[in-house]
């Protein structure tokens, strides 16, 4: 299922990408771990927020997450 974070483009504001990540960690969360990842329950959450957070930066083109 898409996730929120794939709506995302290099014009969306702040706001919407902190949206978006949130919404698509939620739903994540509250999926089956995918057959053929390696990604155990204890780590699912990591697994997920990673998986938001790098379409995010793909979509966007922005650096998130990151404090410099």
């Amino acid at each position: 299922m898409p996730l929120p974070v794939d709506n995302l483009t290099p014009g969306s504001s702040q706001e919407a990408i902190n949206t978006a990540v949130s919404e698509s960690i939620r739903q994540c969360m509250s999926e089956p771990i995918p057959e053929g990842t390696d990604v155990t329950d204890a780590g699912k959450q990591k697994w997920c927020a990673g998986k938001a957070y790098g379409i995010a930066r793909q979509n966007t083109g922005k650096t998130l997450g990151r404090r410099e």
